[in-house]
């Protein structure tokens, strides 16, 4: 037996747990019209995270996005009492949610390869006949990295 079942029939038996999961699954619904209906990429930065009152709260991850949900805020109402489960939302609050995501380690920068003797000497003799000097610095730093140092 899966756990999302095991969860369900323990529900049954329990109001306060039904009544959770119940709660969950409409916010999860909701997620998804707020999702279909916000543009790429704000809609992979926002989430229904409460409804309560006729209020609706979305969260974010950043303030970044909760300026484009302020933007946005009387469409997205329009939008959502078409539907008969959310004519009574009246209010849109937006609330920045940061999470403690795990840190990844940064990839560390790929090791500066040596070039070979023959690149060199070719790199070099570019950075002599150039006449702009930028140029002439990095391709006389490039002729630099050769592995017969």
């Amino acid at each position: 037996m899966n756990a999302k079942r095991d969860l369900h029939s323990i529900a049954k038996n329990d109001k306060i747990l039904n009544d959770i999961l119940e709660r969950v699954a409409a916010l999860q619904t909701l997620t998804a019209q707020l999702k279909a209906f916000l543009p790429e990429p704000l809609n992979a930065h926002c989430w229904a995270a409460n409804l309560e009152d006729g209020a609706l709260t979305i969260g974010v991850d950043n303030t970044v996005w909760m300026s484009h949900i302020r933007a946005l805020t009387m469409d997205l109402l329009r939008h959502l009492r078409q539907d008969p489960r959310y004519a009574s939302i009246r209010q849109i609050k937006g609330k920045v949610q940061l999470f403690d995501k795990p840190r990844v380690a940064k990839k560390s920068s790929p090791a500066l390869h040596n070039i070979s003797s023959e690149n060199a000497e070719t790199l070099q003799a570019l950075a002599e006949d150039m006449d702009d000097p930028a140029l002439k610095a990095v391709l006389e730093r490039l002729a630099k990295r050769h592995a017969d140092k």
